[in-house]
């Protein structure tokens, strides 16, 4: 028994028929709105980027300020330290050797 074959393609389908005028106007709308979109984005991204890279820069400024300020205040403490050690040495000693012992038993093996 043979199997015979017709050609459905006989007749045009939908979608080769021609568009209709309002069709292509609104296609050409949507490919405009499409365009516009794609340049609204990267408009946006660079807009995020930029506002990005200045509050990183803004955020770096800070920290570097911060940085300075912690430093200064930890050079004066150090000269601060090194004036109460040359006044009183056997006093500093003492507070070392307490410091020491103090150590010892919070970090001492039981």
């Amino acid at each position: 028994m043979a199997n015979t074959y017709t050609n459905s393609n006989s007749t045009a389908s939908p979608m080769s028929a021609p568009l209709s005028d309002d069709t292509n106007a609104s296609l050409q709308n949507v490919k405009e709105d499409l365009r516009t979109l794609k340049t609204d984005v990267v408009g946006l991204g660079r807009q995020a980027t930029e506002e990005g890279k200045k509050r990183l820069n803004d955020t770096v400024s800070v920290a570097q300020d911060k940085v300075s300020e912690f430093k200064e205040a930890g050079y004066e403490e150090l000269k601060g330290l090194k004036s109460y050690v040359s006044e009183n040495p056997t006093q500093a000693v003492a507070y070392a050797f307490a410091a020491g012992l103090i150590a010892s038993f919070v970090f001492g093996r039981r």
